[in-house]
């Protein structure tokens, strides 16, 4: 099947005049404003309209800004009429996808699989109820935003890569901040856009990865493997110890290793979501602590304890051990608050 040609920033659109659902008319481009034409999927979407709905809660900042809202839909006009027809800015209605294909926009079943859309669309079936594609309309369309100048350029634009993948309110007012930019052509500022997202997204999910198997490699010993060393024979106890500290010594310092780089570059990476960057940089710096605590404090003690001997260990070998057990508690609330933090960085990304 051969792929649609797809449109990048500084390419030129065909000047052209729409009729909304309403009746009006549209020119496209728009003289005396960026105009944001965003594609959705079809008209009873449940992401659309939660997606739609925050548009049109901020239109009047969006219309100070400069920017003329538009969306388009793959369907009929009676059925946008009947779900969407109460919007503040125009609807276009486009069954035949002319639009759609001219703009590159396709479909995929990644579309409502991906597990970032579960939740919205349980979202917004309990808001809106359901809304299933009528004839004619797909489940599977991907999302597209295009910020279009009033010389013709697309100086902005995304292809969705799932049904919930599109621009928020804020990102839109950003980018037409940057459209006006003086001192750098736009479409030079935003085309950098993407690839500082994806870097941001790469160093997120590392971060999270990282910390999370610290955090959960220490949790397990606190709950079920420390516990055991002291309900079996001395013996067992010294051998199997040495014996997993041997096994998993390589794994923890190459996880404690990512843990304290990753949320260092995402903090770097950061677009400047407020507290993000301070939240990576204390999991980084509470990493760090759970590596030194073990460099310093656990470690010197594994290697005491391959010296002894179950039938007649050292006397003070209890206040060791003991010692031992203060040092993983430390590191190992450390690598879980590490890991709280990454998390709690993550719900700002999505809140904002």
């Amino acid at each position: 099947m051969k792929r649609i040609q797809r449109l990048r920033p500084g390419d030129s659109v065909t000047p052209r005049i729409l009729r909304a659902v309403s009746s009006e008319s549209l020119s496209i481009p728009d003289s005396s404003h960026l105009i944001h034409l965003q594609f959705r999927r079809f008209a009873g979407c449940p992401i659309c309209k939660l997606h739609l709905r925050s548009f049109a809660q901020r239109h009047n900042e969006l219309l100070e800004a400069g920017i003329r809202e538009m969306a388009v839909f793959h369907s009929s006009a009676e059925s946008i009429l009947r779900h969407d027809g109460h919007l503040p800015f125009p609807v276009i209605a486009d069954p035949d996808k002319h639009l759609y294909n001219e703009f590159g926009l396709e479909k995929s079943i990644r579309s409502i699989l991906d597990p970032r859309t579960w939740s919205v669309i349980v979202r917004g079936l309990a808001i809106f109820g359901p809304g299933p594609p009528e004839k004619g309309e797909s489940g599977l369309g991907l999302p597209g935003d295009f910020l279009i100048s009033p010389d013709m350029r697309i100086v902005a634009c995304k292809y969705g890569v799932h049904a919930d993948d599109h621009w928020s309110v804020d990102e839109v007012l950003q980018l037409s901040k940057l459209a006006g930019a003086p001192g750098q052509h736009a479409t030079e500022l935003i085309a950098q856009y993407p690839e500082r997202s994806r870097m941001e997204r790469l160093a997120s999910s590392l971060a999270i990865a990282s910390t999370g198997l610290l955090a959960g490699a220490f949790a397990y010993a606190f709950f079920t493997v420390v516990p055991t060393f002291y309900e079996v024979p001395l013996e067992v106890h010294f051998i199997y110890r040495d014996a997993l500290m041997r096994h998993n010594g390589a794994y923890v310092q190459i996880v404690m290793g990512l843990s304290i780089l990753t949320p260092t570059w995402w903090a770097y990476s950061s677009r400047g979501v407020a507290g993000v960057r301070f939240l990576a940089m204390a999991a980084s710096l509470l990493s760090l602590t759970s590596f030194l605590v073990t460099r310093f404090g656990n470690i010197p003690i594994n290697r005491l304890i391959k010296t002894w001997s179950a039938i007649a260990p050292p006397p003070d070998y209890q206040e060791i051990l003991a010692r031992w057990l203060i040092f993983h508690d430390i590191r190992t609330a450390a690598a879980v608050t590490s890991f709280v933090l990454i998390i709690l960085a993550q719900a700002l990304i999505r809140k904002s």
